[in-house]
This record gives structure tokens, sequence and C-alpha cells, in this order.
């Protein structure tokens, strides 16, 4: 009987019943912006640290053509791709590290605790910030993430919020 009632309630609810925390509105709002981008391009990868980016089996899955490029090499990217070059700024990029346990950080991290760069998308992570700053990128899509209530469930950001966003880079 119970499943019953469980099959009638989806139905009822098409879309499923999605938890509205960040992690679950970052990740729709991603797959909704990579199926309107196109099939080919370059992505940027960025650093790993203490939380990792998207995962990058994810990002293949949604755009399987897309090539990863590494941030450093940013600028050779944009030559040989020509416009499809992109930047995802997710939710990792806004992460405040000083709200993480003592045993939660490697050494790396802890000793960069307190660094952030004011960029037009809010506070951020240096190494986001430096791939930004890189070319100048047009705003594909974005969305304005506001931290979860309860901090335990989610990443804690550097301004209460991220506005994560996928980013073109566009000829000069």
């Amino acid at each position: 009987m119970r499943s019953r009632r469980a099959a009638s309630s989806l139905a009822r609810r098409p879309g499923g019943y999605a938890f509205e925390h960040p992690i679950s509105q970052e990740y729709r709002f991603f797959r909704a912006a990579l199926a309107a981008a196109p099939r080919e391009g370059a992505v940027v990868t960025l650093a790993v640290e203490t939380v990792p980016h998207l995962p990058p089996t994810w990002l293949a899955v949604q755009r399987p053509a897309w090539r990863p490029v590494d941030a450093d090499a940013i600028g050779a990217a944009a030559s040989e791709h020509g416009a499809g070059v992109f930047l995802l700024l997710d939710r990792a990029c806004f992460l405040d590290l000083s709200r993480f346990a003592p045993g939660e950080l490697t050494d790396g991290a802890r000793s960069d605790l307190t660094r952030r760069v004011a960029t037009p998308f809010g506070a951020m992570r240096p190494h986001c910030a430096q791939a930004l700053a890189a070319l100048p990128w047009r705003v594909v899509a974005s969305r304005s993430i506001v931290d979860a209530p309860t901090p335990t469930l989610e990443m804690p950001t550097l301004d209460g919020r991220a506005r994560v966003a996928l980013l073109r880079w566009d000829h000069p």
C-alpha cells in the first residue's frame, strides 16, 4: 500500500521530490546551462582543493566532446579553440575554508584560509578569480545560490551566497 501512495505522490509531482539544498540547485542550474551550450568546446579545469569542483566525470556526461584545459593554459586554449572555451564558476569557487573544523582541511588548504578576491560575482577563492581574470568572459547563464540554513549539510561560502555561472570566452 505504501508503494502505491508513493507512486501516486510522485505522479502528482512529475519533477519528483527535489530538496532545495544549494547542491541540488547548483546541479540543476549547470545541467540546464550545459544542455543549451555547444556540443564541442574546451572547459577550463580549476585546481582541486579540499572540496573539489564539479566532478569531471559528471561534466563529461553532460558535454562528452568538451576537452579539459588546465587553468594555466587558458590563453593557449583560447587561440586553439576559438570562442569555444568555457569557464564554470561553481560553489567551490566561493568556499569559506575558515568555517571548516581543523581536522577537515589539508595543511595546504589550512595555510590559505583567509585568502579571498573580490570579483563581480562576489568574494571568490584565488584560483577561480585568477581564471576569471585571464580572459574577457561573457556570462552565458548565472544563478545566485544562498547558503543552506544548516551549514553542516552544505559548503559555507565567503559571502553567504554563491553566484554560480557558465561563462564563455568572447573574442577581443
